[in-house]
């Protein structure tokens, strides 16, 4: 579900965009995304994971 919303953030293109055999239900993508942002989990997880230093492969 993360991945889905990283996805289309990061690439400008609309919820529709996002490949559902990858990511699920471009709705569910949509409705989670409106629902994290209302409540802020979604700048709290981002917050966390940009400390994080990024994917693990990076951190080397």
């Amino acid at each position: 579900m993360i991945s889905g919303i990283v996805h289309v953030l990061k690439s400008g293109g609309r919820w529709a965009d996002a490949p559902r055999e990858v990511y699920g239900p471009r709705k569910t993508l949509y409705n989670r995304f409106v629902r994290w942002a209302a409540k802020s989990v979604r700048t709290d997880l981002f917050e966390t994971l940009a400390k994080a230093g990024g994917p693990p492969s990076q951190n080397q």
